[in-house]
């Protein structure tokens, strides 16, 4: 029987290696490649060629959302499980939105990892009853603030996760390879936006929303 392939993105190496040792002991599974980070992943995803790779939604350097999207354009056929400690309806959307066939807590990893990917390689999707009540609460009410949240781009949302995470201007611009001019107007958008005034503001609004702890 053809083993299914799978790639560990976590930041986390006992996360990693409790994963792989896990899915050794089940037959039908072959741990293909693991990786700290989004890069290394990119490095090496199309030699490794997996059917489906399980990733951390807060990586360094590269967060869940934007590896999940560039991932597609490397490697189209892998299919994404994120294995994340968020459960909140925004960070479920963006993954979903990103590409992510499934999305999975990581205190619930351990014992429906093996049925979310079997799920996934058989071309279906996977949320647990805990991320469909997410979903579903945010489809009847959605607070004003996830409102004003659904305002912002990827990249706007990839970098109020930095500010919030107190990374400098230029520390920003490295990370996600743009200008600091190109930040400072990003910065100007998510304050219109979000309807705030100040990188204080900002930062409490990020921790109230969940988007760091």
């Amino acid at each position: 029987m053809q083993r299914i392939r799978v790639y560990l993105v976590d930041d986390h190496a006992m996360v990693r290696e409790g994963l792989a040792n896990m899915l050794a002991m089940q037959s039908g599974f072959e741990v293909v490649g693991q990786a700290g980070g989004g890069e290394q992943l990119l490095a090496e995803v199309v030699e490794a060629s997996p059917d489906v790779v399980l990733m951390d939604l807060k990586l360094p350097g590269m967060d869940g959302v934007t590896l999940c999207q560039r991932l597609k354009t490397v490697c189209a056929k892998a299919r994404v499980l994120m294995v994340t400690m968020h459960d909140d309806a925004e960070n479920v959307a963006r993954a979903i939105k990103a590409g992510a066939a499934g999305y999975l807590i990581k205190n619930e990893a351990f014992t429906k990892a093996v049925e979310a990917i079997e799920t996934l390689y058989r071309g279906r999707r996977y949320y647990p009853t805990s991320v469909q009540e997410r979903l579903i609460e945010r489809t009847i009410e959605v607070e004003p603030a996830q409102q004003r949240l659904q305002k912002l781009s990827d990249r706007e949302f990839e970098l109020l996760r930095l500010v919030a995470s107190g990374r400098t201007g230029v520390e920003c611009a490295e990370i996600m390879d743009v200008k600091t001019s190109t930040v400072s107007t990003f910065r100007s958008r998510i304050l219109e936006k979000l309807e705030l005034k100040s990188t204080g503001e900002l930062i409490r609004f990020a921790v109230e929303q969940g988007i760091v702890g």
